[in-house]
């Protein structure tokens, strides 16, 4: 069901100063102060300040740009990839899809016409497999095109997005709501939901499974205790500290999946979205269904979070294809989805001159 306009867009271009170009806070980006009377490079840039506000695994922001006058190039970063929880670099290129989708968001709501150029090595996952930054598309930045109305429609949930790992209310997400979100899935992916208790028993029998063989991983419970140890996920220094200490010497296993369990019979519907290939593209598309799935969901009152241990685990990544109405279809993101309180506080954010880049010759397109 393609949605109609939930509110009136406000697209007023307001002049401001450089100096406002990045605010301190990530969080903190408006669009009255996007810099209407400055040439189309800074423009081009200041739409990056919403970019960098996307989910990520694990909020490692594995994102790096460059600009060149209205062009945006994007990179993923494998320095901050994930080996041990993210094998395939699937979560990666799903976190850059985000990112992407953030700045066709923003671009549209500003009035801009932005036209995507894949790079051509995105075609198998043995050409992204070095440790150099890999490119992933050229944006082009358009201010005589025609924007993107159902883009725009979605601009006013990129601040207030949250991943909500609590409980939800037991309440029923309505029909007319899903197919809204099914919509914005796209026609080249299938996004599947279900409230079957049968399938939850099984995605709850599998979760266990995931939980008992990651935390006997020495490496991957290093890897996600460096993650905690960082504050990654906004937590108190004193209390990331004791968590990734926690992490790294004891087995959590059991009180994961307790909480899990909780997390699951709390929400009203579970969700997939699949892909028709398992290519670095196919996985940066569904990174960029997901972003227009999540906001859709906020602006509607919806919480939404990823749930990925089933997809970290090859064996199981197949069970879970089995359970989907396609099993020839390549889940590439679980997730839960229900109503419920707002996260208090949003996670951190590297700043946006952190993920600036000027690139080598060799890495920007011919």
């Amino acid at each position: 069901m393609r949605p109609g306009p939930l509110q009136p867009l406000d697209r007023r271009p307001v002049a401001m100063t450089v100096s406002t170009l990045a605010p301190a806070d990530p969080w903190a980006v408006s669009e009255y102060d996007f810099p209407a009377t400055e040439p189309i490079a800074v423009q081009t840039r200041f739409l990056l300040n919403w970019a960098i506000l996307a989910p990520s695994s694990h909020n490692t922001q594995p994102w790096q740009f460059a600009v060149d006058g209205s062009r945006i190039h994007v990179f993923a970063d494998p320095s901050r990839w994930l080996r041990y929880a993210d094998p395939d670099r699937r979560e990666l290129f799903v976190s850059i899809g985000c990112a992407i989708e953030n700045i066709l968001v923003a671009a549209a709501y500003l009035d801009f016409e932005v036209t995507v150029h894949w790079a051509p090595d995105l075609s198998s996952h043995a050409s992204t497999t070095g440790e150099d930054l890999i490119r992933v598309a050229t944006l082009h930045v358009d201010a005589d095109g025609s924007a993107d109305v159902d883009r725009a429609e979605l601009f006013p949930a990129i601040v207030d997005r949250h991943t909500n790992h609590e409980p939800y209310e037991d309440r029923p997400v309505p029909d007319g709501v899903l197919s809204t979100l099914e919509w914005y899935a796209g026609d080249d992916m299938r996004l599947w939901m279900t409230d079957d208790e049968s399938i939850r028993a099984s995605v709850y029998a599998m979760m266990a499974r995931a939980n008992a063989m990651q935390f006997v991983d020495r490496e991957w419970r290093e890897e996600l205790a460096e993650c905690i140890g960082e504050g990654a996920f906004g937590t108190p220094w004193l209390m990331s500290k004791i968590g990734q200490l926690a992490v790294t010497y004891l087995d959590l296993s059991d009180s994961t999946t307790a909480k899990d369990r909780e997390r699951l019979d709390s929400a009203p519907v579970l969700a997939a979205l699949a892909t028709h290939a398992d290519t670095p593209k196919a996985q940066v598309r569904a990174g960029q269904a997901l972003e227009r799935i999540w906001l859709a969901a906020t602006l509607r009152g919806l919480q939404l979070q990823p749930m990925n241990q089933l997809l970290q685990i090859p064996v199981l990544k197949n069970d879970l294809r089995l359970l989907l109405p396609d099993p020839a279809m390549h889940p590439q993101i679980t997730f839960r989805l229900g109503y419920g309180e707002p996260e208090r506080s949003h996670t951190p954010r590297r700043s946006l001159d952190e993920v600036m880049i000027e690139p080598k010759a060799s890495q920007m397109p011919a």
